[in-house]
């Protein structure tokens, strides 16, 4: 009876516990259903550049029409996908060796790592493959658990029944394939459309545009039947197999439509060359749509028929009910695909990290360049345009001088034709999308893993080349970038394999509730780094002025007085971090404190970081000025730069022997040294902000005064230079160590004062108005 009486209670209390887990087991899946929201909108940010760099970089259309198109694309492609989720489901690991515990683990680390990854990619503005991030989380993820079930299974499983390594293998090949066949295959293309059109393309579109029309078009034809809509719910088995053995049939078709229509279109007046490229962004789109959305909701989605199977038949047993449902394919509702559809569209139309990651891919291939550059030279980059500049040279010396003549009248940059503000023509913009949508058809159709983000990119690189984008000028830094994207790719399998690994080994040991933990640390994150974003922005709106000199087309007065308030703003900036600087190091040697001087070393390698990025965007901006004026004002501008710059580098040398002293923990400054110290370091800060304050006004009346006080401070800092020389001689043998440190303090800080002098002297001829004859007529005539 006794025994009898406790049953129903332990019957309660199992049912109880049972049905707490599968509502915390729900409320995983519901994080997993919310991580692949954010994970949409940081995806599509990062996947936006394949469909949006051309039309955008070409201006094709306005923004506004390029992400109506894009939009429509996306939609129709997510709406009409079948939303097959095997690779989730059972691509990467045998589901029928894993418990619902262990699925739910690998699922969650999946898309906490997933949106915390993409999310960094796209505030570095760095191109990423949303397909390779998810299938090395999956590998890394259910690697880890594989290791914890064979430590604890005395079954015997091994690596071979618990994973599935072929699909991350043929990733890694894709991406080898990707880069070097897409490279190249742009590279050459491009070389032989320019030579057919060059870049004054309108003056001999009469008879090329129509045949040139239609085999793009076409092209962007076959590349949506092989690629975009071969997994959309119209297309059965006998619609594939129909096309498969009419595709020669439907591309003649095809060609000859589309060459009539376009040569009619041309006849009319309409720019055939901006329908090809918004017919490439849809038809990128909607591939796009259709075929990787499985990256953002596949994981979700087969977390949540788990979950089913399990509340269905698992018997609350998590860890010992095993997962043979996911090895079938199972067919997504139709509202989640119009749900991740209306997402992908609002993410496209709102994110502002998705024009971050455009605007490096666009930067890389502008065809301005010597501007601001995103990135800055490596030594790999020296030595490759120098090795490619010696074989150029031989290439040049063994080819006939009429064909380099013709090569070269072909490749005219000067006669180029593009719409205002576009990076690259039209014509360059057309091959970048039929191009990339040509080679992934192709590559579908010959089973080759090619990645649609490394086609896309790396397509767009080759063109840019074979365009003579990258000059003399730019080159270093676009290969270096080139070099950052792809060993960005590289970092993405590499940290989503290590990240997942890492999560799912602290979430399968610490039960659900680290779940989440994890999954609130990644809201956390993600606000974090959407206010960093935000606030870096911001800072960079504060460049404004920099653009609109840029967007400017006349030679007014207007636009110098622009420029100069840039050039002043600028340096002002720089002015007021030396002053801090110099203020920082002088106290922390007084003080024999190590860390500010640490920092003040990070603070001047920023600043050399400022000061050459500054010179390269002013030298673009005197280009707007007239030719008068700039060769008036050149001189005093290029004297202000080096001022600047002579500035930073007696700081740098201040610092460095004063951090050497006080890192080995030499004696300190005597104290009957400390008077003369802190009235140097008086005098030199006062002049800075007496400088700040001329600057600041714009008023130069007190030039004169400052220039002799320049003057004054350099007789005095040298007075008590000899004094100290003298002492050096005569003095105490044990102070001779810091003595010689605070000899090269005045010496250092003399040499500033004096590019300063330099500095106030050329500030006031670039804000002297009274130019000379030449230049005075030239505003006359502005």
């Amino acid at each position: 009876m006794q025994a009898t009486g406790r049953h129903p209670q332990t019957y309660i209390i199992f049912n109880t516990n049972n049905y707490l887990m599968d509502v915390l087991f729900l409320c995983v899946v519901g994080f997993l259903f919310i991580l692949a929201i954010f994970d949409l909108f940081v995806g599509v940010s990062n996947d936006a550049v394949n469909f949006l760099n051309s039309a955008i970089g070409s201006r094709a259309a306005s923004f506004r029409r390029i992400l109506i198109v894009a939009s429509v694309g996306i939609f129709i492609g997510a709406a009409m996908s079948n939303g097959m989720m095997d690779i989730a489901r059972h691509g990467i690991f045998h589901p029928e060796h894993f418990s619902f515990y262990d699925i739910i683990c690998i699922f969650m680390a999946v898309m906490v790592t997933d949106v915390i990854l993409l999310d960094i990619f796209n505030t570095l503005g760095m191109p990423t493959s949303t397909t390779v991030s998810m299938v090395f989380e999956l590998l890394g993820a259910t690697f880890v658990v594989s290791l914890i079930k064979m430590a604890s299974d005395p079954t015997g499983l091994g690596f071979a029944d618990l994973l599935n390594t072929e699909k991350a293998l043929s990733v890694i090949l894709g991406i080898f394939l990707s880069v070097a066949i897409a490279f190249f295959f742009g590279t050459i293309v491009q070389m032989l459309t320019r030579m057919l059109f060059s870049f004054n393309y309108r003056s001999n579109l009469r008879y090329k545009i129509g045949p040139f029309a239609g085999l793009c078009a076409t092209a962007i034809v076959y590349f949506l039947l092989i690629k975009g809509a071969k997994d959309l719910t119209f297309m059965t088995p006998e619609v594939k197999a129909w096309i498969g053995s009419n595709t020669t049939a439907i591309l003649a078709v095809c060609m000859a439509g589309f060459t009539l229509l376009m040569q009619l279109l041309h006849a009319f007046r309409v720019n055939v060359l901006k329908v090809v490229v918004l017919m490439g962004t849809f038809a990128l789109a909607m591939a796009f749509a259709g075929n990787d959305l499985v990256n953002f909701i596949g994981v979700p989605l087969s977390g949540l028929s788990a979950y089913q199977d399990y509340a269905a038949n698992g018997g609350g047993n998590e860890h010992g009910f095993l997962m043979d449902s996911l090895n079938s394919s199972a067919n997504t509702p139709i509202a989640f695909l119009i749900g991740a559809g209306v997402i992908m569209v609002i993410s496209l139309a709102t994110s502002k990290k998705a024009r971050n990651v455009t605007e490096t891919e666009i930067g890389l291939g502008s065809q301005h360049g010597g501007g601001d550059e995103m990135f800055s030279s490596s030594r790999f980059a020296r030595r490759l345009v120098r090795w490619t500049m010696s074989i150029l040279v031989w290439i040049k010396g063994a080819t006939p001088r009429c064909v380099r003549r013709w090569v070269d009248q072909r490749f005219n940059v000067n006669d180029s034709i593009m719409e205002q503000g576009a990076a690259f023509d039209l014509v360059r913009g057309s091959v970048n999308l039929v191009l990339a949508g040509a080679l992934i058809a192709m590559g579908t159709s010959l089973k080759l893993p090619l990645s649609t983000t490394f086609v896309t990119f790396m397509v767009a690189m080759g063109t840019s080349l074979a365009d003579r984008a990258w000059s003399r000028e730019s080159a270093v830094f676009r290969i270096t970038g080139v070099i950052s994207v792809i060993g960005g790719w590289f970092l993405t399998a590499g940290a989503a394999f290590i990240g997942a690994g890492l999560i799912v080994a602290c979430m399968h040991t610490g039960g659900v509730w680290t779940m989440y933990a994890f999954a609130g640390l990644t809201a956390f994150l993600l606000v974090r780094s959407h206010r960093r974003f935000r606030a870096k922005k911001t800072e960079e709106a504060g460049d404004a002025l920099y653009q609109a000199i840029l967007r400017s087309t006349d030679n007014t007065w207007e636009t110098w007085k622009l420029l100069l308030l840039y050039i002043t703003g600028q340096q002002h900036k720089f002015l007021l971090s030396a002053r801090d600087t110099y203020e920082s190091i002088t106290d922390a040697f007084a003080n024999e404190a190590l860390r500010p001087l640490d920092k003040a070393e990070d603070t001047m390698q920023w600043q050399k970081r400022m000061l050459k990025n500054a010179r390269r965007k002013e030298t673009l901006c005197l280009r707007r000025v007239s030719r008068e004026v700039a060769i008036e004002k050149n001189a005093w501008f290029y004297l202000a730069n080096n001022c600047c710059m002579s500035i930073l580098y007696n700081l740098r040398r201040i610092n460095e022997v004063c951090r050497e002293h006080v890192a080995n923990n030499f004696l300190p400054l005597p104290p009957a040294y400390l008077p003369n110290y802190t009235d140097v370091r008086s005098q030199v800060t006062s002049l800075l902000d007496a400088t700040l304050k001329a600057v600041d006004s714009g008023n130069t009346n007190d030039i004169p005064q400052l220039r002799r006080r320049c003057s004054e401070t350099k007789v005095s800092i040298s007075d008590m230079y000899h004094r100290l020389y003298q002492d050096l001689h005569q003095g105490d043998p044990s102070t001779v160590s810091v003595l010689y440190v605070y000899l090269n303090m005045l010496q250092e800080t003399r040499e500033m004062v004096s590019n300063l002098h330099k500095y106030l002297r050329a500030y006031a001829k670039l804000y002297d108005t009274e130019f000379s004859g030449q230049a005075q007529a030239a505003w006359q005539e502005a």
